[in-house]
């Protein structure tokens, strides 16, 4: 096995905050904060980071809305596709962002909308409150 050696580079998450998951695209990488953040960097072709901007850089957290009492969300799980990202959010919605050329972001068409809101129907809440994992193929 190779060595990372002088090359590795690290990611600002923030003074004291942690990853509490990584997850990687063919291109970008997603990270949950210890507090419920969403951070991505890497390159932003086709919405990848989040953001409405384009440029390979990394960003600082992602808008991922408020909920009713206009509190922003948090994310419990992520996961990443080659192009596209989907997170849980605490209160079981899921939000999706990046390449959607073939529906990936399953809002029912195939062009890039920025963040979305999935409509989770009765799948997400039939399964809480066991632990929940989000699949993207």
């Amino acid at each position: 096995m190779g060595e990372v050696g002088t090359t590795a580079h690290t990611v600002d998450l923030g003074v004291g905050h942690t990853a509490q998951k990584v997850v990687v695209g063919d291109d970008h990488t997603c990270a949950i904060r210890d507090d419920g953040s969403v951070f991505c960097w890497g390159y932003n072709s086709d919405g990848r980071l989040g953001i409405s901007t384009t440029g390979a850089y990394g960003s600082g957290a992602i808008n991922l809305g408020l909920d009713a009492n206009q509190i922003p969300h948090t994310a419990v799980d992520i996961a990443a596709g080659s192009g596209h990202t989907c997170a849980l959010l605490e209160d079981f919605s899921v939000k999706c962002w990046g390449l959607n050329s073939s529906g990936q972001l399953g809002d029912g068409d195939t062009t890039i909308d920025g963040l979305i809101i999935v409509k989770s129907g009765g799948l997400i809440t039939a399964l809480a409150p066991a632990p929940l994992k989000i699949i993207i193929v």
